[in-house]
């Protein structure tokens, strides 16, 4: 995923210089957020429907914390460690790695975007070239590279 996600961002750097994070963050949303509401939506429902109004209140907070893709981080706060047994089963505790991902793309997507910006004008990989590399490393052969800058003739 992530070297899907680096690609991806790699050829919208060599095709126009930068990187959308509107673009970026839409495609996220596109992708995830549909199957995300009908679990969180079944979840609510299922759990209204069958399970006693205590136990509702119990899930509703990690509803949130995964709504708001923080769950792994609602996990550690109420079993006191990362990797402790569960204090409490939810539906939800499953979402702790798309908490993870999402958090990492927020972090990456940042970071790589402002590592373009720092580098326009200059050679970076480009998504052909790091696949190419990866395909090629046991046979010595280096990194193909691709200009930003349009005017030196840049790009695959």
């Amino acid at each position: 995923s992530g070297y899907l996600i680096t690609s991806i961002l790699l050829r919208e750097a060599s095709r126009t210089q930068a990187i959308s994070s509107l673009r970026f963050y839409a495609r996220r949303v596109r992708r995830l957020l549909p199957a995300f509401t009908v679990c969180v939506l079944c979840v609510a429902i299922g759990y209204r429907l069958l399970v006693s109004s205590v136990v509702i209140d119990e899930v509703r907070s990690s509803m949130y914390a995964a709504t708001l893709y923080g769950e792994n981080f609602y996990q550690m706060w109420i079993d006191g460690d990362y990797w402790a047994e569960p204090a409490e089963t939810s539906p939800m505790r499953h979402c702790w790695s798309l908490a993870v991902e999402e958090q990492f793309y927020l972090v990456h997507a940042l970071v790589f975007k402002a590592a373009v910006w720092w580098c326009v004008g200059t050679a970076i990989p480009s998504a052909q070239g790091v696949g190419e590399s990866v395909q090629d490393a046991e046979h010595g052969d280096g990194v193909k590279i691709a200009s930003l800058d349009r005017s030196k003739g840049g790009g695959d």
